[in-house]
């Protein structure tokens, strides 16, 4: 293996296990995270249940993030250049109100669901002669 793939993969790893702590697939209790788990933070007046449907949204973003940086072919989605939290949430959320089928489903498909609707990764133009 080059390199190059070499430090790739180990980036890969690195950051799975450092997301994998941030954004867990369990909540602390041993649950699924869940769409609606997440929702329910979201739309809560409680800071550390608003602050963990954030952090959670942020994470997943990250994580995209890393993969156009670093696996440009695997894109699940394109953000525009500037993107702040609080989209995230209202994305994710209105995903929610016209997939309400989707509350039970893990947050990171529901989320990626939603991201993939509201940026979806356009072709890249041919090459101009």
């Amino acid at each position: 293996m080059a390199k190059k793939g070499r430090i790739l993969l180990l980036s890969v790893l690195v950051v799975w296990g450092v997301i994998g702590g941030v954004v867990p697939l369990h909540d602390a209790f041993g649950g699924v995270y869940t769409c609606r788990k997440v929702a329910q933070g979201c739309e809560s007046s409680n800071n550390i249940e608003y602050g963990s449907c954030l952090g959670y949204l942020a994470g997943l973003s990250g994580w995209e993030i890393f993969l156009q940086v670093n696996l440009e072919k695997h894109r699940v989605f394109c953000f525009p250049e500037v993107m702040k939290t609080g989209q995230l949430k209202k994305i994710f959320l209105r995903y929610l109100e016209k997939h309400p089928e989707q509350m039970d489903s893990a947050a990171s498909l529901c989320f990626f669901e939603a991201m993939s609707e509201a940026f979806p990764c356009r072709p890249a133009a041919p090459p101009s002669e």
